[in-house]
Formats: structure tokens, C-alpha cells, sequence
């Protein structure tokens, strides 16, 4: 048996077996171990130097795996093969597409029925039965209810008004004391922001502010809300603006403008006390962009672990209140580095003096900045 056993040469009995004699994988190399170890009797020197650990390591990864705390092998959950809710709906679909009904009309009929499915799941029907998409049709033709025509945004007369309406935005309203304590027009004003013949400067931002309050993502969904009694109430217009006209108006939006808004805005929070401003907080922000615009740099995005391209943007807030006071978009990297000087300067055109303390990231500037924060007398951690 011993001749028989020297006899054997080494390495793996059939091809493909040098796999298991060694091992690539984490996980692979542990099971390996361990089944040498315990199983094939192996001591611990032996087991440990013919997978690369040391002896103490391997008795540690034994201890673990006799308490449990080891798993090498995934269960497999396989999900159901079939979709209950789609298959009992799926032969009035296809009698529904037949008719020539569309599948957001599918999904209304279904949901009538008693059957109910989204239009997600009819799309997803429709297509395993193999029928081609529907190109849009006119409101009339698809036998809904004919939509009126919008209300013309104008600036709103207030004798015009009715006794009451229904709305879903009331709560606008009450964002309106703080907005005057503020002086917001005052704030508009100093701005020097634009106006049309038919939509006040004030308005537009307050049309643009109801979007930010109500937390629509996108300028372009501002048809959700425009018709809302509410929402052109707080914006003192019989409706919101269409998303194209509140588009144009952020693009006339100069840098100069935005900078003097934001220095009377300041002004205005220190002295409602929104803000002591002992103490700021600064950071970098990279917002992610999706489309294919080479122009834009690469940054670093927490978010997706990765540099990539997005538009590096920059935040202000009071520490104690964490009001924010000071924002900045569209940086370069070949200036970056600056902005913290120049949120300096910013602020001591507001206040008249440099801030006393800034609290930012390692990151967030060079060494010759923060010599020139020194020499200015300004804190900083």
C-alpha cells in the first residue's frame, strides 16, 4: 500500500482537477482548507501552508465554521413560474387590444373589471403575445373625456377670485409669512431678476419656488401642479407657468444676478436670525449627468463610488442652524481649489467682515489656500 501510494504521481487524478488543488477564490480556498483540515485529517501546519495561511488563522477560521458563522454554499430560492395576476387577465387584454384599446386603456378597464393590472404588466402581456406598440392618438379618438383647455397664465385679479376652491397645495400658503418677513420682492429687486410683459419677475420665482416646496423633481413635470388652485395662488397667477417659459426664465439668470440674490438673501436671514454664522459648514457636491455631453468633467460621485461626468456644485450652510447661505455650480476643477476664498469674499461683502470659522474637508482646497485663510485671520478645521 505505501509503494502503491508513492507510486501515485502528483497534481490532480483527471483533468480539471487542479482546480480544487488551488484554489483562486476567497471562498473556495477556505472550503479547501477546512476539508483538509478536518475532514482529510491533515494538521493544522500542513493544511494551513498548502492553502497560504498560517496555522492560527486556520484554527480561527475552524472555530467559526463549528459555530455556525460559515457558509460556503447558496441556497437556491428559485421564484414561481408563473404570474397569477397576468394570466388571469391575459385573455381580456388580448380581446382589449383586438378592439384597439391601448395599453393605459387596458389597464383602466382591467382595473373597472376587477381584475386589476398596471400598464406595466398589460405592456409586458401584449408584448409576450406579440402585438406591436400603439403610436398616440387624439384624446377624442381614444374615447376619454375631453380635456379643457389650461388656464392662461396671467398675473391673477384678486376680485376675480371665488369664495372658496379646492386644492391640494394649500399648504403653500403658509410659507408665505416667512417669505414676507424675508422681503422677498425686496430680495427680487436687488437681484435686478427679469420680468415679461405678462409675468412679473416676483412671480416667476415664486413659480419656480412652488416647485422646490412641493418637491417636483423637474421643471418639466410642472403640469402636475399647474392648474392647482394653490399653487397659482402662491405665485399671485391665475396658473403656473408652462415648463418651456419657466425653462427660458432660468436661462436668462445671470451669474451676477444670482450672486447679488444671494448676498441680500444673506443679509436678510442674519438679520431675521436664521443664522449666527459663528460657524459654516462648506462642501463639494457632484451631481451626477446622464446624457452623452462631453464638455462636462469628471468628478468624484459618492453616490456611484466612481469619477465620472457631472457638474461639480458648491454648499454653504450655518452650522447651527444649518440654513444654507451660499451656493455655486458648474465648477472646473482648474478652480475648485479658489472657491472657498471666494466664499470668503462673498461673505464679507455681506457682512463687512471675513468669516471666523470654516469647517470643510481635508479635500476640499491646497495648502496655498489655507495659508491665505491665515493670513486673513480666518478659522478653519
Amino acid at each position: 500500500m505505501e509503494q502503491a501510494a508513492e507510486s501515485t504521481p502528483a497534481g490532480a487524478a483527471r483533468p480539471g482537477g487542479e482546480f480544487f488543488a488551488a484554489p483562486t477564490e476567497v471562498n473556495h480556498r477556505r472550503y479547501e482548507a477546512l476539508r483538509a483540515y478536518l475532514f482529510e485529517g491533515a494538521s493544522a501546519a500542513q493544511a494551513a501552508a498548502r492553502f497560504g495561511y498560517t496555522p492560527a488563522a486556520l484554527t480561527s477560521l475552524a472555530r467559526d465554521f463549528r459555530a455556525g458563522r460559515t457558509d460556503f454554499f447558496a441556497a437556491t430560492k428559485p421564484g414561481p413560474k408563473s404570474a397569477p395576476t397576468k394570466d388571469a387577465a391575459r385573455g381580456r387584454i388580448i380581446e382589449l387590444r383586438q378592439a384597439g384599446r391601448s395599453a393605459h386603456e387596458i389597464a383602466a378597464v382591467l382595473a373597472e373589471e376587477g381584475t386589476p393590472l398596471n400598464r406595466t404588466g398589460v405592456a409586458e402581456v401584449l408584448a409576450e403575445e406579440g402585438f406591436p406598440r400603439l403610436w398616440p392618438r387624439p384624446h377624442a379618438e381614444r374615447g376619454l373625456s375631453r380635456r379643457e383647455p389650461p388656464t392662461r397664465t396671467k398675473v391673477v385679479d384678486f376680485t376675480d377670485l371665488p369664495e372658496s376652491s379646492e386644492t391640494k397645495l394649500a399648504g403653500l400658503l403658509l410659507a408665505i409669512p416667512d417669505l414676507v418677513a424675508l422681503d422677498l420682492p425686496g430680495l427680487v429687486g436687488a437681484a435686478g431678476y427679469p420680468g415679461t410683459r405678462v409675468i412679473p419677475a416676483l412671480n416667476s420665482v415664486l413659480s419656480l419656488l412652488a416647485l422646490k416646496l412641493t418637491a417636483t423633481r423637474r421643471v418639466s413635470h410642472v403640469e402636475d401642479i399647474a392648474a392647482d388652485p394653490g399653487a397659482a395662488l402662491f405665485a399671485g397667477l391665475t396658473s403656473l407657468p408652462k415648463a418651456t417659459a419657466l425653462t427660458s426664465y432660468s436661462y436668462r439668470l445671470s451669474h451676477d444676478k444670482q450672486r447679488a440674490f444671494l448676498t441680500a438673501l444673506d443679509q436678510a436671514t442674519l438679520a431675521a436670525g436664521l443664522a449666527d454664522g459663528e460657524a459654516l459648514n462648506l462642501d463639494f457636491h457632484a451631481v451626477m449627468h446622464w446624457g452623452d455631453d462631453a464638455v462636462l468633467e469628471k468628478h468624484y460621485v459618492p453616490r456611484r463610488s466612481q469619477r465620472t461626468r457631472s457638474v461639480l456644485t458648491f454648499f454653504v450652510e450655518d452650522a447651527a442652524t444649518h440654513n444654507l447661505l451660499y451656493a455655486n455650480a458648474d465648477l472646473a476643477k482648474a478652480t475648485q481649489n479658489t472657491e472657498i476664498l471666494a466664499f470668503a469674499d462673498h461673505w464679507k461683502q455681506v457682512t463687512g467682515t471675513d468669516p471666523k470659522r470654516l469647517i470643510f474637508d481635508s479635500k476640499a482646497t491646497t495648502q496655498t489656500q489655507l495659508g491665505e485663510l491665515t493670513d486673513r485671520g480666518i478659522g478653519f478645521i
